[in-house]
């Protein structure tokens, strides 16, 4: 089987997808998937991650749902799996922007994360797009992530001309 690799940038991880040519059996490719106990450490360390406000992931992710229950709810965090070799190279979390709380409406932000010595530690993904990532806004803390929830709520759910709630 051959497998080629295209990047796509999904909220602040980019993620390699295999593509198979041809006719080739699509069902060959697999993610190889953490122990349970290991996805557990690897969720821990992103919530208890310090963000640059000195408040935690999971912290900073509270407060902007407590401050905008109606623009913002978190979701589940999950593993993401790197496309090309099937390994697990990130960790993540879900989140929704407006009162639309459908599974198909869950946004996510990704830090990559790096194993030495058995410890974990997380990066963000270099990101060229001269847009704000979610990521990126967590990273930042509190108030950045607050700002950036804001300003996704009016993109995804004002409408452009009345500014009424759509979502």
């Amino acid at each position: 089987m051959t497998i080629s690799t295209r990047s796509l940038l999904i909220l602040g991880l980019i993620i390699a997808v295999p593509s198979f040519s041809g006719a080739e059996d699509r069902s060959r490719w697999k993610a190889e998937k953490l122990a349970p106990i290991e996805q557990r450490q690897w969720i821990a360390a992103l919530k208890a991650h310090r963000t640059r406000d000195g408040s935690t992931v999971l912290e900073a992710l509270r407060f902007v749902e407590q401050m905008r229950p109606r623009a913002f709810k978190i979701g589940a965090f999950d593993i993401g799996y790197n496309g090309a070799s099937g390994l697990a190279d990130s960790v993540g979390v879900g989140y929704y922007i407006g009162l639309k709380r459908a599974p198909v409406d869950e946004f996510s932000a990704y830090f990559l994360v790096r194993r030495a010595d058995g410890k974990i530690s997380l990066s963000l993904v270099n990101n060229d797009s001269g847009f704000q990532t979610a990521a990126e806004a967590i990273e930042g803390g509190r108030d950045g992530l607050l700002r950036f929830v804001d300003e996704e709520y009016g993109r995804h759910c004002l409408d452009a001309q009345t500014r009424q709630p759509i979502c």
